[in-house]
């Protein structure tokens, strides 16, 4: 766990963090909203970091969302795209967001990231983490949830 006063910094990272890498690479544009409504199956994957912190960060990805990230970036279509495609892509965009944060929250030391590992499909009634975001995109929902273990 940390400190408090370190939170709001960890989280305004994470919020640009997560915002360029969608605009930036994936061509979507987020609003943030309420958790409600997490109860409907969204993709999973989780990474973990180490150095002066440790933790790890969960991001869940709305079935609509994902199919609207590679329409956008491969322009397949709903029936083009298999199982592989979507958790690639859910894993990928996870990595990026999670070294952004990182690079942003901690640019002067050397935090290690974990390979994205994807967890399935997962039934969400509340986030848990130290802090979370739920976002909106024009088509599904991003959320993630930070998590700290603790600091050296």
């Amino acid at each position: 766990m940390v400190s408090e006063d370190i939170l709001p910094r960890a989280r305004n990272a994470f919020k640009q963090a997560l915002f360029e890498v969608m605009e930036k690479m994936y061509f979507v544009f987020l609003e943030p909203v309420s958790e409600e409504g997490l109860e409907e199956g969204l993709h999973a994957v989780e990474v973990g970091f180490s150095g002066p912190w440790e933790g790890k960060i969960t991001v869940y990805f709305s079935p609509d969302l994902l199919f609207f990230m590679i329409n956008n970036v491969l322009g397949l279509e709903e029936r083009e795209i298999d199982d592989k495609v979507r958790i690639d892509t859910a894993k990928e965009c996870t990595n990026m967001v999670a070294g952004s944060f990182l690079r942003k929250f901690e640019p002067e030391k050397a935090i290690h990231l974990s390979i994205p590992e994807y967890l399935g499909v997962q039934h969400l009634k509340k986030l848990q983490g130290e802090f979370t975001l739920t976002m909106e995109a024009e088509r599904g929902r991003i959320s993630a949830a930070v998590s700290f273990y603790r600091a050296t």
